[in-house]
């Protein structure tokens, strides 16, 4: 895993959340592998953990000796999530090219062509979506490196990062 030059600031909303995932995830390693495996488990498991009413505040043990290892996680989850987020918007507009393209074909020089420009523009979208999502966003992220599951890492994007609360955060960070 690539070091992070940068010291990120977490607000202290950000910081609850990581140690409630980090409180969870530890949770989840304490059951049996074929549990912790379930994503409809972990899902549930980690859902519980993150929300206040169902889990107090004063349950979550002090985690501060792991503390920065998961604002390292949550730093570099962060990073890649802002790179998809670009990533994606490249891919829309590159298959929107296509349509564009297919259309200009179409209207040139009949349906076969346009249809063909198309399709070949949409598996060169797609192509190229692949490429960089391996290259320049995820750059060999392994949540086994991590000690995670894809289904916790899934979840840590979507719960935690993707919330609107936690991008208010960020722009306040």
């Amino acid at each position: 895993m690539p070091p992070i030059d940068a010291k990120v600031e977490f607000s202290e909303f950000q910081i609850g959340r990581i140690k409630r995932f980090a409180f969870g995830v530890n949770c989840l390693m304490g059951l049996e592998p074929k549990e912790r495996l379930d994503p409809r488990k972990a899902k549930t498991l980690l859902g519980i953990v993150l929300d206040t009413t169902k889990t107090p505040g004063e349950q979550i043990p002090d985690l501060d000796d792991v503390l920065d290892h998961w604002i390292q996680f949550f730093t570099v989850l962060a990073d890649c999530n802002r790179r998809d987020k670009r990533a994606y918007r490249l891919f829309v507009v590159m298959l929107a090219a296509a349509v564009l393209l297919g259309a200009y074909y179409w209207f040139m020089d009949g349906i076969l062509r346009g249809v063909v420009a198309m399709v070949l523009g949409w598996i060169l979208a797609f192509v190229v979506q692949l490429i960089v999502s391996n290259r320049y966003v995820w750059r060999g992220f392994s949540p086994l490196s991590w000690g995670l599951t894809h289904t916790e890492v899934r979840f840590a994007l979507d719960a935690v990062i993707n919330d609107p609360r936690w991008q208010d955060g960020e722009r306040q960070g």
